[in-house]
């Protein structure tokens, strides 16, 4: 299993630890090697110096900013784009490797989330506080969004992602059925 998701392990360390190094966070070692413990296999690993809050909130959730980033880029450059010409099967295989790669490793651990309840109470207050100061966007502006290029790729970006969820209920099912 670890060889099998060995590319979105990558990418989810290497988020980690680029955003440590765009933060000005001191990094240490990073690891794709994967290790047991008594808790299960941890896949990698980025070591991370001690930070702010907002920082370390920022390194946690990198791979799912950069897994989702790179799922829409990959779709916008495939199907908006046009390009690779009008294999359509191939698009659909790349597009699937990718989002099954990264959509089973963008997920966050507990590691990546410490500290994220602050920054999720800060956003709370915030919310409530726009709330009872009447701020809001207009549906004017609603309108502009969902009908743009960006909608449109996230629309596509959300159906490719259920490839993961099938595969993966597949797999859960099928290992069920032999045991």
């Amino acid at each position: 299993m670890a060889v099998l998701f060995l590319p979105g392990t990558i990418v989810h360390e290497l988020s980690h630890f680029l955003a440590g190094l765009f933060l000005l966070v001191p990094v240490g070692e990073i690891e794709f090697i994967p290790e047991f413990d008594e808790e299960g296999v941890k896949l990698g690993s980025a070591e991370i110096g001690k930070t702010d809050p907002i920082r370390r909130f920022l390194i946690g959730v990198a791979p799912l900013i950069v897994g989702t980033v790179l799922i829409l880029l990959v779709v916008y450059l495939l199907s908006v784009k046009s390009i690779m010409g009008e294999n359509i099967w191939l698009k659909r295989l790349i597009i699937g490797v990718m989002v099954f790669e990264l959509g089973n490793t963008m997920f966050l651990s507990k590691k990546d989330l410490e500290g994220a309840w602050k920054i999720y109470l800060f956003l709370a207050l915030l919310v409530i506080l726009l709330y009872i100061s009447g701020l809001s966007l207009s549906p004017e502006t609603m309108g502009v969004i969902s009908g743009s290029k960006i909608a449109i790729a996230f629309e596509k970006a959300s159906v490719f992602m259920l490839v993961p969820l099938f595969i993966d209920l597949g797999f859960i099912g099928s290992l069920k059925l032999f045991k």
